[in-house]
């Protein structure tokens, strides 16, 4: 069976627990890969899975501007429609934009890596720079090719994506085109927050553990007798992590507390 692997080769001495490295020094390294099938306990290998995002995923859910997934989650989604009060409605706009070409094709606009430039990415290692379809791929519902037929209303196409599994998280961000193979114009964009937090989704109160499910309920002052009440995440859309107790002082712990701006914060759909 033909399978990717991506290998991660750390600088330093001979033994595998020694990353010292000295200035003024000449390193020749002599890498030898010896294993039999994926090595999937070792942290220096990446497997990379080229089936399509397509294949074997009919999780269809609503559509939104942000998904929160889990890591290694599949999903498919309309991409003329989003959801609104409970509501689907026409992405009129992205109908417009697609009147002359409709959607040739979707790639993988950006993603981030676990810790920002270190770890692994949290979308996954594309096929190629041409072929994200093991990330982000797109079919019509009625089996033929997207290029051939413009795919511009409700109920026409679908956009499927998969998300790396065994990361801790990150975000990335899909785009559909007009050209094919990722090429042309930007029709539309969608972001994907990878994360293991669900906020508990039952009552009205706050919850603070698991912090996994933590919610917040915020009571404004003009509300005298408490009932007036707005329940929120612990958390920025796309952080990692929240800082609830105490502001972190590290900054790394500090990147992983920041997410997408305010402004960006009106929708999202939770399916984990």
């Amino acid at each position: 069976m033909k399978k990717k692997l991506d290998y991660r080769v750390y600088l330093g001495g001979r033994e595998a627990s020694d990353f010292n490295v000295f200035g003024n020094t000449n390193y020749n390294y002599t890498v030898n890969f010896n294993h039999t099938g994926i090595p999937a306990n070792d942290g220096r290998v990446t497997y990379i899975d080229p089936i399509p995002a397509s294949q074997n995923n009919n999780n269809l859910i609503p559509t939104a501007n942000c998904f929160m997934v889990t890591p290694g989650a599949a999903f498919c989604f309309d991409p003329f429609s989003f959801h609104q009060g409970g509501n689907s409605i026409t992405n009129d706009k992205l109908v417009e934009w697609c009147s002359s070409s409709g959607i040739k094709s979707v790639k993988l606009l950006w993603q981030t890596k676990e810790n920002g430039d270190v770890g692994d990415p949290v979308m996954g290692i594309a096929n190629s720079d041409d072929d994200h379809t093991n990330i982000v791929d797109i079919k019509r519902t009625d089996g033929s090719s997207i290029t051939l037929v413009p795919a511009n209303g409700v109920g026409q196409c679908l956009i499927y994506c998969r998300a790396a599994a065994n990361t801790s998280g990150g975000s990335g961000v899909i785009a559909a085109y007009d050209g094919e193979n990722g090429t042309g114009n930007i029709l539309w964009s969608w972001h994907v927050w990878v994360t293991d937090y669900h906020p508990d989704a039952s009552g009205t109160e706050t919850v603070l553990t698991p912090e996994t499910k933590r919610k917040l309920k915020l009571v404004p002052a003009s509300s005298s007798d408490g009932t007036t009440a707005t329940i929120i995440m612990d958390r920025n859309l796309g952080a990692y992590e929240a800082a609830v107790n105490a502001i972190p002082k590290d900054m790394l712990t500090m990147s992983r507390n920041n997410g997408q701006p305010s402004s960006f914060m009106g929708y999202y759909q939770d399916y984990s």
